[in-house]
């Protein structure tokens, strides 16, 4: 959270760019999408 300044709701694609760059967003979003049920993304 200190990389965020705090921010509770981080968008997908500053989380992909700071931890996952070597996967598009595209890509990135749908296993994220996958794995929602255990890592929230904003509202279920």
């Amino acid at each position: 959270m200190a990389k965020n300044n705090g921010k509770t709701v981080i968008p997908l694609e500053k989380v992909r760019r700071d931890f996952f760059s070597y996967l598009t967003l595209p890509k990135f979003s749908s296993q994220a999408w996958v794995r929602r049920d255990r890592y929230p993304l904003g509202a279920n």
